[in-house]
């Protein structure tokens, strides 16, 4: 088989997916350690392989071509990732920060995003024909897409940075408390965890800025170069993955949790 699939700026996207899958079902096989962190982790991982295979099958110029001989069902499923991997990542911050952390009833507003793109894409995608899928396949690409996806894209960006900004918050949240109980703050170390919280939130700023860069493009006929923001993206993603990995097994384990009666959005709540 001479057929390229993928070029060099893709083979990022394949290491960062072969990276959180690997990960994902190491952290399904620790024994030890916070369990449920490990699992919110691996969940996490999971969803975030999806995103790279999700942006090849769309966007690879030789690779979806190749989807396309297979199923058009297998494009957007992957998608769905990217509603999903914010809110696991907040759910494992807290996680880590809180002692006692449980799901609580109104986390499932986390998921109402999620739920509403699927019903959008009920009458959109779910309920076409296989060939009326393969024809909007066809005439669809970056220059040609409805500006109701437009809009979904950024607001879904503006979500995933929301996660983030509120994973971070929750961190300032997490050391005020310390502060307030343990005299020698330097014997925790959150840097580790600060710095991935805020290397995630510069990749969902970073998202935005595509999008943006595709509406003054295609709309407003001003061009930005959202290739190359996606691309930069692409590959901080492959570094934050590989720094997530290695301090997440270093450090995860001691981190002194409080109460969860301190959560931010118990708080707001109150």
């Amino acid at each position: 088989m001479k057929t390229v699939l993928f070029n060099t700026h893709d083979l990022v996207l394949l290491i960062t997916l072969y990276q959180c899958i690997l990960f994902g079902l190491c952290l399904l096989t620790f024994k030890a350690g916070n369990k449920l962190s490990h699992l919110l982790l691996a969940l996490f991982l999971f969803s975030y392989a999806a995103i790279p295979l999700d942006t090849l099958i769309n966007y690879g110029e030789a690779f979806r071509s190749f989807t396309l001989g297979i199923s058009a069902n297998l494009f957007y499923i992957f998608g769905y990732a990217y509603w999903l991997e914010s809110v696991l990542l907040l759910f494992y911050v807290r996680s880590l920060i809180y002692r006692d952390f449980r799901f609580k009833r109104q986390d499932l507003w986390f998921l109402m995003p999620l739920a509403l793109y699927f019903v959008y894409h009920l009458d959109t995608w779910y309920l076409l024909s296989d060939s009326e899928k393969v024809l909007q396949l066809q005439q669809n690409y970056a220059g040609n897409e409805a500006l109701s996806q437009r809009f979904i894209g950024l607001g879904r960006e503006c979500f995933r940075l929301f996660c983030a900004i509120l994973c971070l918050v929750e961190l300032r949240r997490y050391q005020s408390k310390l502060k307030d109980n343990f005299a020698n703050l330097e014997s925790v170390d959150l840097k580790w965890l600060t710095i991935l919280v805020v290397g995630f939130l510069f990749i969902r700023a970073d998202a935005i800025l595509v999008s943006l860069a595709l509406f003054s493009s295609f709309e407003f006929n001003h061009h930005i170069d959202y290739e190359l923001l996606g691309l930069i993206s692409n590959y901080t993603v492959l570094v934050l993955i590989s720094v997530l990995i290695f301090f997440s097994l270093r450090f995860q384990t001691g981190l002194s949790g409080i109460r969860q009666q301190h959560r931010l959005s118990d708080v707001m709540n109150k």
